[in-house]
């Protein structure tokens, strides 16, 4: 029979052992399994897609990066935030047309799209590394989904810029017809970049899509025709060596405005 003390010694030897191996087994760290979009993004969707992969220590964040490489693509900015659901909202603001597109994906990331983001964008895959504590998603593109939204935001762009055009012809007001003009030039502007966008896509729809008739050139240049046929006659009271009113002839020059003294100036602006 086994001595009392020695039994004490045994007792203690093997609840130490047993804690030895408890904490060698928690500190053993299992083998990662990743999955193989992560090294290449590109096995599970083809050239109809444009994929990429964010790594972040919250999932929030990969998602984020996810699509920020996406928007590299583009050259551009991408706005996130934490949304319930889909919705897609058209925005009019001075008549130029600004689509934005909500998308609620599982990983629910919002994507904002306007003249400086991404379109059709999802979060397709995620994938959490517990030995490093790190995330991993896959944001996805579906190139002909974002080909046909930049499609059809270009004929309305059209659209707008066509019945702008009736305006100024029907308009006998040149400061009207100036507006319009104005509004032409900076919806052409949109129009460029969205076709360089799709440029990206699908080269050959966007070369498609091009109007010869509508351009920022010829807005500006026929901006600059109107405003160069309205005389402004400035005037500044206490005036010291005419320094303020050399400040704003700069400034209405620089838009092309004529600037006079005669008396048949149209507008004539007083201080």
């Amino acid at each position: 029979e086994m001595p009392i003390m020695r039994k004490k010694y045994f007792c203690l030897f093997f609840l130490s052992l047993m804690i030895c191996l408890s904490a060698f087994a928690k500190g053993k760290k299992s083998k990662v399994n990743y999955p193989s979009w992560i090294t290449e993004p590109h096995s599970k969707y083809n050239s109809d897609y444009f994929v990429a992969v964010g790594n972040e220590k919250s999932k929030n964040f990969a998602e984020l990066r996810a699509v920020e490489e996406l928007a590299g693509i583009f050259g551009k900015d991408v706005n996130s935030s934490t949304i319930a659901e889909s919705s897609m909202t058209r925005i009019e603001q001075e008549h130029v047309s600004s689509l934005v597109e909500e998308q609620n994906l599982n990983q629910q990331i919002l994507v904002n799209v306007d003249q400086r983001n991404l379109v059709a964008v999802e979060i397709a895959e995620t994938f959490y590394d517990e030995n490093k504590g790190d995330w991993y998603a896959l944001a996805v593109l579906d190139k002909k989904k974002a080909a046909k939204i930049y499609l059809k935001e270009i004929q309305t762009c059209y659209k707008t810029i066509d019945d702008y055009c009736i305006a100024i012809e029907k308009s006998d007001n040149d400061f009207d017809k100036l507006g319009y003009t104005y509004k032409c030039k900076n919806t052409a502007q949109y129009i460029q970049s969205l076709i360089i966008r799709l440029q990206v896509i699908d080269f050959g729809v966007a070369e498609a899509t091009k109007r010869t008739d509508i351009s920022v050139n010829r807005f500006n240049l026929e901006f600059d025709n109107i405003a160069n046929s309205i005389p402004i006659s400035i005037r500044i009271n206490q005036d010291n060596n005419d320094i303020i009113k050399s400040a704003c002839t700069e400034v209405f020059e620089s838009y092309g405005f004529k600037i006079s003294t005669q008396a048949d100036c149209i507008l004539e602006i007083v201080i």
